[in-house]
């Protein structure tokens, strides 16, 4: 596994470092992708592998940024990538009832969420190797009501997801998704979490506890390994169960 190669966005906090470390724990060589450098540089030094861990800095929901970026990370990553964690994503801004603020808020919601997973993979899909693996960080919001713009954005990605895994398989590249619920230690919950509202999203699960980035990275961590290539097409839930009703 020394010589497999991934790629993942929004990779300098959060669910995005967790999954990063996962990787390089298992030897891969790692590009980390998101808009601040900095953030990068300090998430590359906590990797502690300067020999396998390389970043970049790009804004996804840009075309033209990505097009110049991309053909950078696939030559520092030997031209041939193995996995693709599209993990990169925002929370909805702000908005009042006028409609103006609304369609600010869906453009934004969608662009931050779903755009910069349906660029990232375009324009990276050419470099796969047939045993690539592609997964997508969505989110329970996109599964059940209550998500809003946010849901609606992330659900995108689902049937994108379905698409890809179609076109790809026969090829032996699988694609799924990894649906996450409340994960604490995240930029997306960040300063906004209430200890009420923890605790209700504590008690809504069925493991009692909050969920940790390391839970979300475990799953992504097999399903990058080349064993698990029997299993795509899948949206797998890291929620401790939260959208079960235990009667």
């Amino acid at each position: 596994m020394s010589k497999r190669t991934a790629v993942v966005s929004g990779g300098g906090t959060g669910i995005g470092l967790a999954v990063a470390q996962a990787l390089v724990d298992d030897d891969y060589t790692v590009a980390l992708l998101g808009r601040r450098p900095a953030v990068l540089e300090a998430a590359a030094e906590q990797l502690n592998a300067p020999t396998r861990v390389v970043t970049q800095a790009v804004d996804l929901a840009d075309p033209l940024a990505v097009t110049k970026a991309m053909p950078v990370i696939i030559e520092r990553l030997g031209g041939t990538l193995d996995v693709v964690v599209a993990n990169a994503g925002s929370a909805p801004p702000a908005a009042d009832n006028s409609l103006v603020s609304v369609n600010k808020a869906w453009h934004a919601t969608l662009t931050g969420n779903t755009i910069t997973t349906v660029l990232l993979i375009e324009a990276l899909r050419a470099h796969l190797s047939n045993t690539a693996r592609l997964i997508f960080i969505s989110s329970a919001a996109a599964i059940g009501p209550g998500g809003g713009p946010y849901g609606a954005a992330k659900a995108a990605l689902h049937g994108w997801m379905y698409d890809l895994a179609v076109e790809l398989g026969p090829i032996g590249v699988t694609c799924n998704i990894v649906a996450p619920g409340f994960i604490a230690d995240t930029e997306l919950f960040g300063d906004r979490m209430t200890a009420e509202r923890r605790a209700s999203l504590v008690e809504r699960t069925l493991v009692k506890r909050v969920g940790r980035p390391s839970d979300v990275a475990d799953c992504v961590r097999w399903l990058a390994r080349p064993e698990s290539g029997y299993v795509t097409s899948q949206i797998i839930g890291i929620d401790g169960g939260a959208l079960v009703d235990p009667g």
